[in-house]
């Protein structure tokens, strides 16, 4: 399947955040979105979401969300907020479930086999414990496990992750890339915002950079630095390289 977005604007009152963005999003492939600090990055996703409204289109398959129903849109968009404390008086296994909600019917709730499926999945997250812990009362990461869970245990086809490394430990930030991986080979579509460029170079197919309301740069990560795409982003302050280490080849971002 394929997410097109053509000439997508937005605005603040009178402040224009976004303006006539364009780029597109292809199943079993990952995207990272690379930008400053307040260009847009958080609401664009919210854009993708439907949960603003801005002046463009999004489609998939030529098809405009405009036109799809809650239950359709369940099926082909999960997301991971940059926020995950707003929710308070649900555990992390009710959070989870919730991923559900918009599949099926208003008086459907649940069953046994769905508890066991999300509980597998927080287990292959390392988070099995937490199921009856309040999700109020867990740390910053630990929550960013369960949203992470709550997006796979959703099964949609379009996964949008805003910073889904931010509040993790290394070790976390590391299972959390594997498992994109993991998810784009199930045929996943998977975008998802950072302000790490070496993580975006080393584990997306395909970087955006937005910068000034628009896509300043897509392509892969060996065209990012052909085009030196970041070191323009970051108006000269770091160097981008490619090295080999062990045979393998890494991306590493050295200030300037």
């Amino acid at each position: 399947m394929k997410l097109d977005v053509s000439s997508l604007s937005f605005s603040y009152g009178e402040h224009p955040l976004l303006s006539d963005v364009s780029f597109s999003i292809s199943s079993e492939k990952s995207y990272a979105l690379i930008g400053k600090n307040g260009s847009g990055k958080s609401t664009m996703f919210k854009l993708l979401l439907s949960m603003l409204k801005g002046k463009g289109e999004i489609a998939i398959d030529g098809r405009n969300i405009e036109s799809f129903s809650a239950r359709e849109r369940g099926c082909m968009f999960s997301y991971i907020p940059q926020d995950t404390a707003n929710l308070s008086g649900y555990t992390a296994l009710e959070v989870i479930l919730m991923g559900k909600a918009g599949k099926i019917s208003l008086f459907s709730h649940p069953g046994k086999e769905d508890e066991e499926k999300a509980k597998s999945i927080m287990a292959t997250l390392g988070i099995e414990r937490l199921w009856n812990e309040a999700i109020d009362k867990i740390s910053g990461g630990e929550r960013e496990l369960v949203f992470f869970s709550r997006a796979v245990f959703q099964d949609s086809m379009f996964i949008i992750l805003d910073e889904p490394t931010a509040n993790l430990d290394y070790m976390n930030q590391i299972m959390i890339l594997s498992r994109i991986e993991t998810l784009k080979r199930q045929g996943k579509g998977i975008i998802f915002s950072t302000h790490n460029p070496e993580e975006a170079l080393q584990n997306a197919d395909e970087i955006l950079i937005l910068d000034k309301g628009k896509i300043a740069f897509s392509g892969s990560a060996d065209e990012c630095i052909e085009k030196n795409a970041l070191e323009t982003l970051f108006e000269g302050k770091i160097t981008v390289r490619k090295i080999a280490v062990d045979g393998k080849e890494r991306f590493i971002c050295i200030p300037t």
